[in-house]
């Protein structure tokens, strides 16, 4: 999914319409409605500074904005191979199933952030947390 429309997502959530999200990000009044219309539609692409402010204005980690886009089979496989690249990422099989393995090195995929993940999963499942908890968590991680 493209940064525009991440942003929509998020705002949409959040119940915001473009122009009080552009004012909370600092936009001119004048041009706040327009610069997040633009955003949206993959016309424009807001710089680093900005993209921080749209996160904090949203509530959600700025990496959540900047996820790659990911629309079939084939861009997910395509991510995949960039973890290849990247970080030297792996598939194992066994009997059971298929593992993909990143080394330890300088990007690592902690152990416990996976163990934090599948036990957010777990609570939503038993209804111990709302999906509106678990989705806080994962945004904002």
């Amino acid at each position: 999914m493209s940064i525009g429309k991440r942003l929509r997502f998020f705002r949409k959530k959040a119940q915001m319409t473009q122009k009080e999200l552009g004012l909370l990000a600092g936009c001119s009044p004048l041009s706040a409605e327009v610069r997040i219309a633009q955003y949206e539609s993959g016309e424009r692409t807001p710089r680093y500074l900005l993209r921080e402010k749209l996160a904090s204005a949203l509530g959600v980690a700025s990496a959540a904005l900047s996820v790659p886009n990911i629309e079939n089979d084939r861009e997910l496989m395509h991510l995949l191979f960039a973890l290849e690249d990247h970080c030297r990422m792996t598939i194992t099989e066994n009997d059971y199933a298929f593992r993909l393995e990143i080394p330890n090195q300088e990007f690592t995929l902690q152990s416990i952030d996976l163990l934090s993940w599948k036990e957010k999963q777990a609570q939503l499942r038993e209804g111990e947390i709302t999906k509106e908890e678990y989705d806080n968590w994962r945004y904002n991680f």
